[in-house]
């Protein structure tokens, strides 16, 4: 149950908090498993770092686990973006 509450966690904040926060450029470097993968493992590291408190489901911290998978997100856009105005900037 931990596993399919994870997946659950890093499919919401990957659909629904990356238009939110990236206003419409989202998936441009890697597609959009890119960063459902980066939203996993934001959501299994930042349960393993963050600890047991706040909202527990099936021994998974859920508020945690939406902390570290919206930071990998960030993340991976910063990287996205460096990727995407060298791949840019090397065609012209």
């Amino acid at each position: 149950m931990y596993w399919v509450v994870l997946i659950v966690v890093g499919l919401i904040v990957s659909l629904l908090f990356n238009p939110i926060f990236f206003k419409g450029k989202t998936f441009k470097y890697g597609g959009y498993w890119s960063v459902l993968i980066a939203s996993l493992l934001g959501a299994w590291v930042g349960d393993a770092v963050l600890g047991n408190w706040g909202w527990m489901l099936a021994s998974y911290n859920v508020i945690a686990g939406l902390i570290g998978s919206v930071v990998f997100n960030f993340v991976w856009d910063l990287i996205a973006q460096d990727k995407s105005s060298e791949s840019t900037s090397t065609k012209a």
